[in-house]
């Protein structure tokens, strides 16, 4: 009997934590500024929707709008805030580029380097 349990207690812990990290494991982007004085950013974008910043809180959101094109939008952050559209350009290696808009209207080229799916 003590050994069925333990193996129940085992399963859901490994199930269990599966699903939890399915919700908080996502893409990590580093973000590069082109001909700009900001520094790069690392951003992590979850399956929810939600994207954290290098601290972890949540600064804003995702969605996938076709095969290659994805829209950022960062809502908190201190001069990250914005819209940011990032186009696959290469499958194999992968790569990717963008532009960044911010609050006011003022568009500055982007490359984005996926660190971690």
């Amino acid at each position: 009997m003590r050994t069925f349990s333990m193996l129940i207690v085992i399963l859901i812990m490994i199930f269990g934590g599966r699903v939890w990290a399915d919700d908080t494991v996502g893409a990590i982007w580093l973000i590069d500024y082109k001909q700009s004085d900001k520094d790069s950013i690392k951003i992590r974008c979850l399956k929810s929707g939600k994207v954290l910043g290098p601290a972890g809180k949540e600064i804003g959101d995702w969605k996938q709008i076709d095969k290659v094109k994805v829209i950022i939008e960062i809502k908190g952050g201190e001069n990250r805030k914005g819209k940011y559209e990032i186009v696959k350009l290469d499958k194999n290696p992968p790569s990717y580029q963008g532009k960044y808009e911010n609050a006011d209207g003022k568009k500055v080229n982007i490359s984005v380097k996926l660190v971690k799916d």
